[in-house]
């Protein structure tokens, strides 16, 4: 279990979709009510899809959650819940989070596979926050937070389509990406991830590029090169800013490395394990060639991202240059889960 491949690499399309602003308002389609229809036909896809996927058992969301017997303990499932047999996905870990975030119980860190879970404190946080300690209502929060988050990812690209005077509803572009739509089946963080980061980094505010990266650690390197470019044009007031939000990044991480004893405990994940792991599941992926639709997208976005670079230099393109090569750095392990999962 892993950060797949169709989920987190997604952040690197972000830079591409926002394009480079400007005053220019664009063409037909490009206006006030281009924008919100093309945020109301996202919203309407994400809701859809939440759904859809809350219809195969009888809309108690569970199915989302996907708890294994490997992790989960009868105390922490709610009535009517099963564990399935073996690991389970990674949605159970924030599950059991949001019903006890600051944990009071020892079993809550002892069943998470990895403190990486715990460090991603802020989507099971904010469940926890909206259920009012009624852990009855968290598998519905789970999935509105990732639709709410969805469509506010595709807001922000609207929104950056329409200042680079470009119609807004290229936007959907991103609702149709499974990096966007694959976590809301599976209560993961990305989408919260996404949408802080997608708005961070088009308003300018570094405080959402922090909380972006206490929903999901890597936004930190979009942090570290924003801190580097404002150092860079001596803009020290927000570089100072941004490597203050960034060391407390640091120190939270190191913290839950410390102090949260689960039964894995790593900063690194499934970096270079092994080395070229995703040219490696481009080959054996010829014997499934259903693989290469979650494959091709990221692997090129990545590429595209690292290119992208060379020629441009707006203040997008570092922070997607360095994503891409963590995304290809990425172990097997985070290149194969969604093929696990969803094929």
């Amino acid at each position: 279990m892993g950060a797949g491949p169709t989920r987190t690499r997604f952040v690197l399309a972000l830079p591409a979709a926002l394009g480079r602003p400007s005053r220019r308002t664009g063409a037909s389609g490009s206006g006030w009510l281009g924008l919100a229809a093309t945020v109301a036909i996202g919203l309407a896809l994400f809701g859809g899809l939440a759904l859809r996927a809350g219809s195969v058992d009888g809309f108690h969301y569970y199915r989302s959650i996907r708890a294994g017997d490997r992790y989960a303990t009868p105390g922490q499932l709610l009535p009517g819940q099963r564990a399935g047999h073996g690991d389970g996905y990674d949605g159970q870990f924030y599950f059991f989070i949001a019903q006890d975030p600051f944990l009071r119980n020892p079993a809550t860190a002892h069943s998470l596979d990895n403190s990486q879970r715990f460090r991603r404190i802020l989507y099971p946080l904010l469940a926890w926050l909206l259920s009012l300690g009624n852990r009855s209502l968290l598998p519905y929060l789970l999935v509105l937070v990732n639709v709410l988050a969805s469509a506010a990812t595709v807001a922000a690209c609207a929104v950056a389509a329409r200042r680079a005077g470009r119609p807004p509803v290229l936007a959907l572009a991103v609702a149709i990406f499974p990096g966007l739509w694959v976590p809301i089946l599976y209560d993961l963080t990305e989408p919260l991830q996404l949408a802080l980061v997608a708005w961070g980094m088009l308003l300018e505010i570094p405080v959402l590029l922090f909380l972006s990266a206490l929903a999901k650690e890597t936004t930190a390197v979009v942090q570290l090169t924003e801190m580097i470019r404002n150092a860079a044009a001596r803009s020290w007031g927000r570089a100072l800013q941004h490597g203050f939000l960034l060391g407390l990044v640091v120190a939270w991480s190191l913290f839950v490395l410390r102090a949260v004893q689960t039964r894995q405990s790593n900063l690194q994940g499934h970096l270079l394990d092994p080395p070229g792991a995703p040219l490696l599941e481009l080959i054996r992926a010829a014997s499934a060639p259903g693989r290469y639709a979650f494959l091709l997208p990221p692997i090129l976005i990545c590429a595209l991202a690292i290119v992208r670079f060379a020629g441009t230099r707006d203040r997008f393109a570092a922070g997607a240059a360095l994503y891409g090569l963590i995304g290809l750095a990425a172990g097997t392990d985070t290149w194969t889960d969604p093929w696990a999962i969803t094929g």
